[in-house]
């Protein structure tokens, strides 16, 4: 959520409510060592390069939450293997 509200608050009024709604609308975490942990091994089992997503896919597992994303390619990636959590994409 963090990086598309930074998006949106840079953007026009009409734009900022979209992340308005969409936090109204999920529930938002804060990673903890556990979860930055889990997201550097899932970044070298992948090869990935994204922290953010890679924080975000580590989360999704933790709480055994779906994802709501635009980058639903990268996150897929990152999850691949972990069928109890969805990847939508926006």
């Amino acid at each position: 959520m963090t990086p598309d509200a930074a998006r949106g608050w840079r953007e026009s009024d009409r734009a900022r409510k979209t992340p308005h709604r969409v936090r109204n609308a999920v529930d938002v975490f804060s990673a903890d060592e556990q979860v930055g942990r889990l997201a550097g091994a899932l970044l070298g089992k992948t090869g990935g390069t994204s922290t953010v997503d890679a924080l975000v896919a580590a989360e999704a597992l933790t709480a055994r939450a779906d994802v709501l994303t635009a980058d639903a390619e990268d996150l897929r990636a990152l999850l691949a293997g972990h069928p109890e959590v969805g990847v939508i994409a926006l």
